[in-house]
């Protein structure tokens, strides 16, 4: 079994793997409703998506002028992925790799990170947002989703609140950051509260 430690987090690297190649498409193919905000600020550019899995948000952005890079570590994430640009006769580029060890010279006008910050360490969390802030051009945007603390409550998963992602972006100008739920089926239905912060890096930075 391949497993992936972060701290006391433990990752499942085949557990997921298996999760998406029996699913069709594991977390739907709708886009997330903040990454449809993207194109009404930036019109197009360079899109890091981060923890990208099958594609929903990278295909969406794709499909709207945006260059896209999208990482995961799972290798049938990443398949699932190229599948589905194919079908939506798109271009996204792919990358299997772990977000802690990914380096780039590139920058990019927007960097996502959707529902994934939970699998790390607060610790780790944290050095991944700092990533995503140097991959950032100015007056970039970064959108990060995470899950928060109240309803189902996960050992695995750390949990983040407004204060916590404001903080880690103090420096930069919040256009948004708001709680929402949102309602899921996989594995059983069950609902996430979810925090979701968009911010935009100062020309100078």
């Amino acid at each position: 079994m391949y497993e992936k430690k972060y701290n006391d987090l433990v990752l499942d690297i085949e557990k997921i793997n298996e999760e998406y190649k029996k699913s069709t498409f594991l977390w739907g193919l709708k886009p997330n409703k903040y990454v449809t905000f993207i194109p009404k600020i930036i019109k197009s550019g360079k899109v890091l998506d981060i923890g990208a899995g099958e594609g929903r948000n990278a295909i969406y952005l794709a499909k709207r002028n945006f260059e896209v890079l999208a990482l995961d570590i799972s290798k049938a994430a990443i398949e699932k992925l190229k599948m589905l640009a194919e079908r939506e006769n798109c271009s996204v580029r792919k990358v299997t790799e772990d977000i802690l060890k990914f380096h780039t010279n590139e920058k990019f006008d927007v960097v996502l990170c959707i529902a994934v910050l939970n699998i790390f360490s607060k610790e780790d969390a944290y050095n991944v947002i700092e990533k995503m802030k140097f991959f950032t051009k100015p007056n970039g945007l970064n959108l990060i989703t995470v899950f928060t603390d109240k309803g189902i409550k996960h050992k695995n998963f750390s949990f983040f609140n407004k204060k916590e992602l404001r903080d880690r972006y103090k420096d930069w100008n919040i256009l948004k950051c708001e709680y929402y739920t949102k309602y899921e089926i996989h594995h059983r239905p069950h609902r996430h509260h979810i925090c979701a912060l968009l911010a935009k890096k100062p020309k100078l930075a």
